[in-house]
């Protein structure tokens, strides 16, 4: 007698989910994949798309207006468009490396524009979005009172071929794109061999996983050191030349030390499942193929992937460290959050310089290869979740793996909303893979010591160096593994833990010294941590029903993050007894912390309700990687009947939890 698909469903709940939730991606990878096909064949819309009926003045301004000098912008603010600045700093990206200054803020500050223009020695200005020629004593007659939008003469387009980042790599660019992949992954593999840590991975795909974001990391620690030191990053590929140091040590050790032998650990936990295992493994891959078609053809999306992230990595190309004359000593350019970390804009910056190398101007940038490196991170993540669950003995690992990378958001499921798809270049998805990165590796330390240890610290550097919520998110992951080490009175990882942390916080806490309060202090007047204080969040507890209420809604209920609240849930009703595990609890308990911590800012800060509109899933995105390991770890506990020769998947169990343990 045969079992019907929903005794299946009920008695495999992760099947449901990974249905649900694949279905959900492969629509939204379609929905997206269509528009930018038609974008890569016809090039016209897709600057339309991108620049909007700016086209036609950003290409005035590339040919009239010489590159070193400066434009004076008056335009209309909010509410007339969605922000104050917003067209300024779009104009601030796309004529880049012209800077870009706002005839609204300097009003604001009770300053005369026929002063500032001359004292700045500016000879150009838009009024509205018509570029005119400006001398400091007709400035204001020039510049005038704007009418409403819509009223004014739009700049007339000369040409809709895509310009500036917009360009397409040739050829021989893409080449050298994958080179650029290729050396990054060697380099990776090669930091793992001098670990002791390549012997100890479990398969191919972790492998894989493992080494791209540990190349990646050190590419874009050693770029943003450069920059930091001083000098730009160009050309691009000098970040990249670690990588090929770190692959010639590695073969050197492995072929001296290890006499070229690796332990084919992956042999011993495979699935038995191994055919159905094949079939689901392809979903990702086929995702993957898509998201990368996606980034390729349509470049870095959204406002914020370009006037924040994608303009400072075009910072660190072209400028010689933060300093002195730089744009971000600049207290009058437009705003583009120059205190934010510079870790993901100097990935940025090295992909995106490979790809457009034979480029002479527009600061040597591509955004068809700058993109890449976020749908490469996601399914790197794939292997990395695939090797943590064989290491703890799961019944099906690649599933595990499968259902992680399958979270409809990643996809593109809601990029109207939140823009969080994995080929529009969200700087939230590397703080999440990392996050969880750590914990798998701090998993595997727990059991195997050693240069796990290394790549636990490596992690919580990046994902704190990722976004200005960085360092709290670690702060609290770190927070909770020590508590429960001492809860748990294990004493013979304590110590290395505590290591750990406290070389992650050391450099956090330089970076934060250095750059944050130092080299950038003061040129962000509304930095809103100024505004945090005892009194202030407790005169905003009015606020934090409707604060709570959203960020609960978007975990709870939201499609694009697959309602994984409820389920989660659910899950956890079914499985009580498993809260137990810190595979479990950890990273579940970290993300409760820091949906509470994400509540506190907009107790205090101004417009709190339309900051939470477009903030809400961002911060929720940087912990939904550790709340669906949870949901993983947790279904794959309940599938099936129990089997007492069943080993819990447990990473404290002791030796018969390590990786083979019979």
């Amino acid at each position: 007698m045969t079992e019907s698909s929903h005794q299946r469903a009920s008695r495999n709940p992760g099947r449901l989910v990974l249905v649900v939730w694949s279905g959900l991606s492969v629509v939204a990878i379609l929905a997206h994949l269509v528009p930018a096909v038609i974008g890569w064949t016809q090039p016209e819309i897709r600057t339309v798309r991108a620049v909007g009926d700016l086209d036609g003045l950003v290409v005035e301004v590339l040919e009239r207006v010489p590159a070193d000098a400066a434009v004076l912008v008056d335009t209309w603010q909010a509410p007339h468009v969605p922000a104050d600045q917003f067209l300024e700093r779009e104009l601030a990206y796309w004529i880049f490396p012209r800077r870009v200054y706002s005839a609204a803020d300097i009003r604001g500050t009770k300053r005369s524009i026929e002063e500032f223009v001359r004292t700045r020695e500016i000879g150009w200005a838009v009024s509205g979005k018509e570029l005119v020629e400006v001398k400091p004593g007709t400035v204001e007659s020039v510049l005038g009172p704007l009418g409403p939008p819509g009223s004014d003469r739009d700049a007339t387009s000369r040409s809709l071929t895509p310009f500036g980042p917009m360009r397409y790599p040739s050829l021989l660019g893409w080449l050298l794109v994958a080179v650029a992949v290729v050396v990054t992954v060697a380099g990776g593999w090669g930091a793992l061999v001098c670990l002791g840590v390549e012997r100890q991975l479990s398969s191919q795909s972790e492998r894989w996983g493992w080494s791209w974001l540990v190349g990646l990391s050190v590419t874009s620690l050693v770029a943003l050191f450069m920059f930091l030191e001083g000098k730009p990053v160009t050309p691009s590929w000098l970040p990249l030349l670690p990588n090929l140091g770190l692959l010639i040590v590695g073969v050197v050790l492995r072929k001296c030390v290890h006499g070229g032998h690796v332990e084919d650990v992956a042999e011993r936990v495979e699935s038995p499942s191994g055919l159905l295992n094949g079939k689901i493994r392809l979903l990702p891959l086929v995702l993957f193929g898509g998201a990368v078609l996606i980034g390729a053809a349509r470049g870095i999306d959204g406002f914020d992937q370009r006037m924040q992230w994608g303009y400072k990595a075009r910072l660190i190309q072209t400028e010689p460290g933060p300093w002195g004359e730089s744009v971000f000593q600049d207290p009058d350019h437009v705003h583009f959050h120059p205190r934010y970390p510079l870790l993901v804009p100097a990935a940025e910056a090295v992909f995106g310089g490979v790809g457009a190398w034979e480029s002479s101007h527009d600061g040597r940038f591509s955004e068809s290869s700058a993109v890449l490196v976020f749908p490469l991170t996601w399914l790197a993540l794939g292997g990395v979740v695939i090797g943590g669950l064989r290491r703890m003995k799961s019944r099906d690992p690649v599933m595990g793996g499968v259902l992680l990378l399958m979270m409809p958001a990643w996809c593109g499921l809601g990029a109207f909303q939140n823009n969080l798809a994995a080929f529009n270049g969200c700087p939230e998805l590397v703080v999440g893979v990392a996050l969880l990165s750590a914990v798998v590796a701090g998993l595997a330390a727990y059991e195997q010591g050693g240069g796990w240890w290394f790549l636990v610290g490596l992690c919580l550097v990046v994902a704190g160096l990722a976004k200005a919520e960085g360092p709290v998110t670690v702060l609290v992951l770190a927070g909770v593994g020590i508590a429960a080490a001492i809860a748990h009175r294990e004493r013979r990882s304590l110590g290395a833990i505590v290591l750990t942390v406290a070389v992650v916080g050391a450099v956090l806490a330089t970076h934060e010294v250095v750059f944050t309060r130092s080299v950038v202090a003061g040129v962000l007047p509304d930095d809103y941590r100024r505004l945090l204080s005892l009194s202030g969040v407790a005169d905003g507890l009015v606020r934090l029903p409707t604060v709570a209420t959203r960020f609960l809604l978007e975990v709870a209920a939201a499609p694009w993050f697959g309602a994984i609240g409820i389920v989660l849930v659910v899950a956890m009703v079914r499985g009580r007894e498993k809260w137990r595990n810190p595979a479990v609890a950890w990273p579940l308990v970290t993300s409760v912390l820091m949906l509470a911590a994400y509540c506190v800012p907009f107790l205090v800060i101004p417009d709190y309700e339309n900051n939470l509109d477009w903030a809400a899933g961002r911060l929720v995105m940087q912990i939904i990687p550790l709340a669906t390991w949870s949901l993983v770890v947790t279904l794959d506990n309940h599938r099936g009947a129990a089997d007492p020769n069943d080993e819990s998947v447990d990473p404290l169990a002791g030796d018969s939890a390590r990786v083979g343990g019979e």
